[in-house]
C-alpha cells in the first residue's frame, strides 16, 4: 500500500503491521522475546544500508589520496584543501555509521526482542519520537500518525540498536 487513503482505511493494528513491516509470526516471535527469521533479514539489510554510504566514501577518499600521490601537483594547495575536508567529513559520519552498525550486528547475535509498555505519546520537537513507558524510540511519522492516544501500547525492539519491530494494543480497543 502505498496510498495515504489505503492507509486510512486499515485499522491500527494492520496499519502498524504494514508501516513496520511484521505479520503475525514476527509478533509471535517479539512476544516470547526473540528476533523472528524475516525480522532477522531486516535488520541484516539495514546493517547493509548504513555501511554502503561510508565505505563508499572512504573508497572515494582513499581513490583521490591515491591519485594525489601519482599525478604531478602544481601545489596550489585546493587539492590538499579537498583532501582535508574530504577528512574531515570521513570523521564526522564514518565512526556513527560503524556504530549503528555494530549495535545491529550485537542484536542479531543476540536475537534477544525487549518489550516495554505504556500509552504513546509523540515528540515531534526536532526528530520523530516515539515515547512508551519512560523510553523514546525513533520511529517515522506515518507510525506516529498510526497510533491512537487512549490505548496502552506494546513495543517490541532491540536492545542495542533500539529498532522498533512491532508495537501492538494491548487493551483490545485497537
Amino acid at each position: 500500500m502505498t496510498n495515504a487513503a489505503d492507509y486510512d482505511a486499515l485499522p491500527t493494528a494492520a496499519l502498524l503491521s504494514e508501516l513496520l513491516h511484521f505479520a503475525p509470526d514476527d509478533l509471535a516471535a517479539n512476544r516470547a522475546g526473540r528476533l523472528s527469521d524475516a525480522q532477522r533479514a531486516l535488520l541484516r539489510a539495514r546493517q547493509r544500508d548504513i555501511i554502503r554510504p561510508p565505505l563508499l566514501t572512504l573508497g572515494i577518499f582513499a581513490a583521490l589520496l591515491f591519485a594525489s600521490r601519482l599525478l604531478p601537483t602544481t601545489n596550489d594547495g585546493g587539492f590538499a584543501l579537498v583532501l582535508a575536508l574530504g577528512g574531515v567529513v570521513l570523521a564526522l559520519f564514518v565512526p556513527p555509521a560503524i556504530r549503528d552498525w555494530q549495535d545491529l550486528r550485537a542484536d542479531l547475535e543476540a536475537g534477544e526482542v525487549l518489550s516495554v509498555t505504556g500509552s504513546a505519546a509523540a515528540n515531534e520537537d526536532s526528530v520523530l519520537l516515539l515515547e512508551v513507558g519512560g523510553q523514546s524510540f525513533r520511529v517515522s511519522r506515518e507510525v506516529l500518525l498510526a497510533l491512537d492516544a487512549d490505548p496502552v501500547y506494546a513495543v517490541y525492539y532491540t536492545a542495542r540498536s533500539r529498532v522498533v519491530l512491532a508495537i501492538e494494543a494491548l487493551d483490545g480497543r485497537v
